[in-house]
């Protein structure tokens, strides 16, 4: 399978290629990015993360103008990781803040389903991802529903319509269960039908389950 990875200026390179290792990667700089790639026949698209970059609530509509267009146009799955999430969530009229003190909340994190998803393999407290962020996703549009959250705000999200997600997270930093990496390819199974090795560690089948609704 073939996957376009734009590169938002990630200090995880080699974990995020590591990540993907099961595929024909490209990676593209943001700042190379054309509409043409969408022509290039690949499967799916991941966004990736960015460190010590401009915020996306003050920027985005300049620094990654090309990136939003990108996401809007795609008629494939799209993952975003981090900040590639909150420029999905901005594009769509979502809001975005400072995590509770404004100092970059980094190391394992613990997240919730809040509504039904896929993501059986959670144990009875949740999950634990890995998580490098200053900025937070608050309040998400009609167009994009929640199916994750922690302690600060929206975790994971998927439009309501279109297969494109955001993981506030880091699935390409292990954590304990390896739970972001799970959630990460559940999606891509999801989407595509592949299914990655590192399902297979565990009974990962997609099966959604009844839970009760919430909000944040």
């Amino acid at each position: 399978m073939k996957v376009l990875l734009i590169d938002n200026g990630t200090l995880y390179k080699k974990k995020m290629l590591t990540l993907l290792e099961e595929f024909d990667v490209m990676r593209v700089p943001h700042e190379e990015i054309s509409l043409d790639l969408l022509d290039q026949g690949f499967d799916f698209i991941v966004l990736t993360g960015a460190y010590n970059s401009n915020s996306v609530k003050y920027y985005g509509d300049k620094i990654w103008a090309s990136e939003q267009e990108l996401i809007k146009k795609a008629k494939i799955p799209i993952i975003g990781i981090c900040l590639g999430a909150q420029l999905i969530a901005h594009s769509h009229g979502a809001s975005l803040s400072f995590v509770p003190g404004g100092k970059r909340i980094k190391g394992l994190k613990r997240i919730w389903n809040v509504t039904a998803n896929p993501f059986n393999f959670f144990r009875y407290y949740g999950g634990e991802v890995w998580s490098s962020q200053k900025w937070r996703i608050t309040h998400l549009p009609k167009t994009l529903e929640c199916w994750c959250a922690s302690n600060e705000g929206v975790e994971v999200f998927k439009h309501s319509k279109k297969p494109v997600y955001g993981l506030q997270f880091h699935p390409e930093r292990r954590a304990n269960n390896n739970d972001g990496a799970r959630i990460f390819f559940t999606i891509v199974k999801l989407e595509t039908g592949f299914r990655s090795e590192v399902l297979k560690t565990v009974n990962t089948d997609i099966k959604v389950p009844k839970l009760a609704q919430a909000s944040l």
